[in-house]
């Protein structure tokens, strides 16, 4: 009996370790099969196990990883409910990740290139800028959002103080 006891729990933890692997395993060819052939049944496939990995292991190193890389597959193959999806669970469960940033980011770029949601993307670029004021990505949420309020304001600032002197030249 007390070797049973003193086993029992090795043995509990090996079998975990063994359900995880497989589960890894077959991620690993899912996204195998992915890379070769980006069907939207394989895909979809792909973000159940993914999900399946994170509620399972929401702690586990991996589960940051697949996060992310749902809502990247998610963006690239445009389907805006599943990048959302990945996205959100990222941000709620890793908000202390560096890709945090890039995370919020593409919430934003979501909601306004497949979405088409222009106030909720400058809301999510505005959370963006306030959180990460100094992140390489700033520009580009400032832009994002003044395109989307202000379409005018925002072409004016393309313009270089050269092409506002040879306008005015041709204009004489």
């Amino acid at each position: 009996m007390r070797y049973l006891l003193t086993i029992l729990p090795f043995l509990l933890l090996t079998s975990c370790g063994n359900g995880k692997t497989k589960m890894n395993d077959e991620i690993k060819k899912q996204e195998a099969e992915v890379q070769k052939n980006r069907s939207k049944d394989k895909v979809q496939d792909l973000f159940k196990s993914y999900d399946k990995f994170i509620t399972a292991y929401p702690l586990d190193t991996m589960s940051k990883n697949y996060a992310y890389n749902g809502a990247e597959m998610g963006l690239i193959q445009q389907d805006a409910e599943s990048a959302l999806k990945f996205i959100n669970l990222f941000l709620k469960n890793y908000p202390d990740d560096p890709r945090a940033a890039e995370m919020q980011y593409k919430k934003g770029l979501v909601y306004d290139l497949l979405v088409h949601d222009g106030l909720r993307a400058a809301a999510e670029y505005e959370i963006f800028v306030k959180k990460y004021p100094s992140h390489p990505l700033r520009q580009s949420a400032e832009n994002a959002m003044l395109l989307i309020q202000d379409p005018g304001a925002f072409m004016n600032s393309l313009k270089t103080p050269q092409d506002t002197g040879s306008a005015s030249t041709q204009n004489r």
